[in-house]
């Protein structure tokens, strides 16, 4: 239902209703490795994967289902999930509409925008602030700024 592709990383990757996000060597068509958005907390009707974005210059690829967005390595190697239920009404589905890294040499932070369907854009970073120091790293997402505009009474 989803479709992404890189050119820079010679990708393409494909979001499906089961739950997954296949990645293909574009010039064999051959595919590489598998990202699941289904179990665990999430049923698979709540885990297709409509939405797909690639960083390019770091090969970092975000997947989006109804209920988590992803930030996985080129290898498939989850990095941070966020959970999109815990604040948004059930009416909304999907809630998030979009998805795109924001890619400039001079921006010392991974940026993720996030576009909602109430027309706002949040804006997240990930890091692994917090982890214990004796513990493997925990990344996280961390919204660094939301925008929406006023809606006017009419």
């Amino acid at each position: 239902i989803s479709l992404h592709v890189s050119r820079a990383w010679s990708v393409v990757i494909s979001g499906s209703l089961d739950g997954s996000a296949l990645l293909w060597d574009r010039e064999r068509g051959l595919h590489i490795q598998s990202i699941w958005h289904a179990g665990g907390d999430c049923s698979i009707e709540y885990a297709a994967v409509h939405l797909i974005a690639v960083n390019e210059s770091t090969g970092n690829i975000a997947t989006c289902s109804t209920h988590s967005l992803w930030l996985h390595t080129i290898n498939a190697r989850p990095v941070a999930r966020l959970d999109l239920t815990s604040n948004v009404p059930r009416a909304w589905v999907p809630c998030v509409t979009s998805i795109a890294f924001h890619e400039r040499d001079y921006s010392h932070l991974g940026i993720l925008a996030i576009g909602n369907a109430d027309g706002s854009v949040a804006f997240y970073t990930w890091n692994a602030e917090g982890t214990p120091e004796d513990a493997r790293a925990q990344w996280g997402f961390l919204k660094v700024l939301d925008i929406f505009q006023e809606r006017l009474a009419s």
